[in-house]
């Protein structure tokens, strides 16, 4: 389930978050590229875990507003995994964490979209 909140200093209180702050290059990843060199030039998403559902349907509600999204599966980069806290992470275009958590349908995701995109607000 995606439990939209607003921003909180306390990354325990929700599940997923939404964020207004530059993501983080980090140290190389295990190939040796940094993290924003793997960014796509659109929208990124960041699938850190293998039992994340958000790519599925964040795929889904980008396409249907003609958002370009690249995914990035980094499972295996427990830095990464470690830095975001969540099972995926939503990249701005502006290299700026919109969002982070997990979502389990396309109305979530397509919320989150809105949110994003500024057609709603954060609840």
């Amino acid at each position: 389930m995606c439990e939209l909140g607003i921003i909180s200093a306390n990354p325990d209180t929700a599940k997923a978050r939404w964020f207004s702050s530059q993501s983080s290059s980090l140290d190389p990843l295990q190939t040796g590229e940094s993290l924003f060199d793997r960014f796509g030039f659109e929208w990124t998403l960041l699938v850190l875990s293998p039992r994340a559902e958000a790519a599925e349907h964040l795929r889904g509600a980008a396409a249907s507003r003609g958002l370009r999204l690249s995914v990035l599966t980094l499972c295996d980069e427990a830095v990464v995994g470690d830095l975001y806290d969540a099972p995926a992470a939503l990249i701005r275009p502006d290299q700026v964490v919109g969002w982070r958590g997990d979502c389990a349908s396309l109305d979530e995701a397509q919320s989150i979209f809105e949110v994003l995109t500024g057609r709603a607000a954060a609840d």
